[in-house]
């Protein structure tokens, strides 16, 4: 038995088609892509501007470091005491040797816990390094709102340590 398969005659407008050109973008679709890439911008903006300052915190507390640990080498290569000393109330310290003035940007809180003999006044002390890599020991302390990093210096072997901590004196 054959089958037969009846098939609706298509609409005369649906015989051809329409070919329209489209020669650019209407103006909701240029909108919706502004909106797109503002959004883009506004998310990832602050991340970016987070990051460079997180960047150039980082290389305060490592320039730090590194001049407490130049100081301590300066000791023992020249087997002769060398003193780095920092100014409280300016936010600065002095390289020895290199005669190297660091200032401390101003929104860092410094501190400086340090031995009664290496005080000069209420605003300034050092950290003595001796030949054999032993000092006087000491802590300096930079602050920033809700960060905090301490720079621990060993008396008995002078040894140099950096930790973060956040608000809640927690280790980062």
């Amino acid at each position: 038995m054959p089958v037969f398969v009846l098939q609706r005659p298509l609409p005369p407008f649906r015989l051809f088609k329409v070919i329209r050109s489209s020669r650019g973008f209407t103006l909701i679709e240029i909108i919706l892509v502004i909106l797109m890439l503002s959004l883009i911008v506004g998310l990832v903006a602050p991340t970016i501007v987070g990051s460079m300052k997180r960047s150039q915190l980082k290389k305060i507390t490592d320039d730090l470091v590194g001049a407490i640990r130049y100081t301590r080498s300066q000791a023992m290569i020249k087997n002769k005491a060398q003193r780095i000393i920092f100014d409280l109330k300016e936010s600065r310290y002095v390289i020895p040797e290199k005669e190297k003035v660091v200032q401390v940007p101003k929104h860092l809180n410094i501190n400086l816990l340090t031995a009664e003999s290496e005080r000069q006044g209420n605003t300034s002390g050092a950290i003595r390094f001796y030949p054999d890599g032993s000092s006087t020991g000491g802590r300096v302390t930079l602050t920033e709102k809700d960060k905090r990093w301490v720079v621990h210096v060993a008396w008995l072997t002078g040894k140099v340590k950096l930790v973060r901590y956040n608000i809640d004196g927690e280790n980062e």
